[in-house]
């Protein structure tokens, strides 16, 4: 199997609830209370450490540049699995908001379904910051009843 068709599969098998899955989100949450962090801890995390938790940053973060509806289901899963305090805040403005940015126009069908679907998934959606003018005028207008707009 082609470097490609192995990351398409793992893409595919992270939407899926998983040991492996479960370990891999935990880790991604525990990279923002340390992106935050104690001077020694943030300085930790520029050189990769701890492994497993930029491992789970990294491993994500190529998810969500791939694109397509397996990136927003993991992304669903991603930000039901936080803590209960978070309210999508984390996963809204960081990988989600990328995410729209870098595919809204391709993916606006599957994140108007998802977010009518899913509350949490829309709470999410109300923390991306979205520029007018960035997508196509007819993807804002669907996708502006979920997203904040930036003031004028």
């Amino acid at each position: 199997m082609s470097a490609k068709g192995r990351h398409a599969s793992r893409q595919a098998d992270l939407g899926q609830r998983s040991a492996e899955r479960d370990e891999l989100f935990k880790n991604w949450w525990e990279y923002w209370p340390l992106s935050s962090g104690s001077r020694e801890e943030r300085m930790q995390l520029s050189l990769g450490e701890p492994e497993r938790v930029q491992a789970a940053h990294d491993t994500i973060a190529a998810v969500v540049h791939a694109g397509g509806p397996d990136a927003v289901a993991l992304l669903v899963a991603l930000n039901d699995g936080g803590p209960p305090d978070d309210d999508g805040a984390t996963v809204g403005c960081g990988l989600l908001e990328d995410l729209i940015h870098e595919h809204g126009d391709a993916l606006v069908d599957v994140l108007d379904e998802t977010a009518r679907k899913t509350p949490s998934f829309a709470r999410a959606m109300s923390y991306v910051w979205l520029s007018r003018g960035h997508l196509l005028p007819e993807t804002e207008g669907r996708l502006a009843r979920w997203i904040e707009r930036p003031p004028r």
